[in-house]
């Protein structure tokens, strides 16, 4: 086995939160590129990947990183704030799951926007907690939160993720 095998590690839950975050965005830029190229045709599929990921990660941060913020010292508020900015997120998937995804329909277009100033927000919140944790836990917890949160993401019911 080569020397470099030897060193890898599983992820920790500061690598994967923060690998679902760069697939988020990276999501987000293609609808983005979309939007602007005028493609209606393409709008719904990316619009549910992106709001699937977003309930994936809200998953996992409900089940593992709020409860584990909450152990910090002055953790309480990230916590009551993350809980808080998945709420918004969870209440505009359901907004977008009701609204026709034309780019002809205003209505789609703000609700859009909110969608992803939400997630913004809610991923800002995380980067706060993740710091917090790669700072104040080991290695290995955190190597365990990520098996735990992984295993969130695939308990997730799609029919009631965003309820």
């Amino acid at each position: 086995m080569p020397e470099s095998a030897k060193t890898l590690r599983p992820p920790s839950i500061v690598g994967l939160t923060l690998a679902s975050h760069a697939n988020a965005k990276t999501a987000l830029a293609v609808l983005n590129n979309i939007v602007k190229a005028e493609k209606d045709h393409d709008i719904e599929k990316v619009v549910h990947y992106i709001t699937f990921q977003a309930q994936l990660q809200s998953a996992a941060s409900k089940s593992v990183l709020i409860p584990a913020i909450k152990e910090e010292e002055d953790g309480e508020s990230l916590a009551k704030s993350l809980v808080d900015q998945w709420e918004k997120v969870d209440a505009q998937i359901k907004a977008l799951d009701k609204t026709k995804k034309h780019l002809s329909n205003p209505e789609f277009t703000k609700v859009l926007a909110a969608f992803q100033e939400a997630l913004e927000a809610a991923y800002s919140d995380e980067h706060s907690v993740l710091r917090k944790l790669a700072d104040s836990q080991e290695e290995d917890v955190l190597e365990e939160q990520a098996k735990r949160a992984e295993s969130a993401k695939q308990d997730v019911n799609l029919d009631t993720a965003a309820a």
